[in-house]
C-alpha cells in the first residue's frame, strides 16, 4: 500500500486480531528466512527438531542461531523422526498454537523488536 500507515493497519488488523499470530514475529522470522534461506543453522522455516528433518544433517546435534539454542539428535528426536512421514498432517492441524506460542514468547523476551507496541 502506498500509506505506510494504512499497511501497518492492516497487518495488525489482519495477523495479529484476525490469526492470532504476532505480525512482529512473523516478519522477523519471515525476514530471517529470506536473509539466510534454506541454510540450516539460521533458516527458522527448516529447523523442526524433534519432529521433522528436512536434510540429514539433522542427524547431528546443530546450533540454531536463530532461536539461539542447541538442537540436540537424542533418542526422542530419532523416534520421532522415524514416524514423521505419518505425523506430518496431526503436527500441521497443531502448529497454529505453535505460532500463536512463539509469537507470546516474543512478546514477553528482551529481544529488541521494532514497531513492539
Amino acid at each position: 500500500m502506498r500509506a505506510p500507515p494504512l499497511n501497518r493497519l492492516v497487518q495488525v488488523v489482519s495477523e495479529n486480531y484476525l490469526t492470532d499470530i504476532s505480525i512482529v514475529w512473523w516478519k522477523r522470522n519471515h525476514n530471517a528466512h529470506h536473509v539466510a534461506c534454506n541454510k540450516l543453522d539460521i533458516d527458522p522455516d527448516l529447523q523442526h527438531i524433534p519432529l521433522f528433518a528436512v536434510s540429514s544433517k539433522f542427524f547431528h546435534s546443530l546450533r540454531s542461531y536463530f532461536y539461539e539454542m542447541k538442537m540436540d539428535f537424542d533418542a526422542v528426536a530419532k523416534f520421532l523422526m522415524s514416524y514423521q512421514h505419518w505425523m506430518f498432517y496431526l503436527v500441521m492441524y497443531f502448529a497454529r498454537i505453535n505460532l500463536l506460542a512463539h509469537s507470546i514468547l516474543l512478546l514477553f523476551s528482551k529481544k529488541k523488536v521494532p514497531n513492539r507496541g
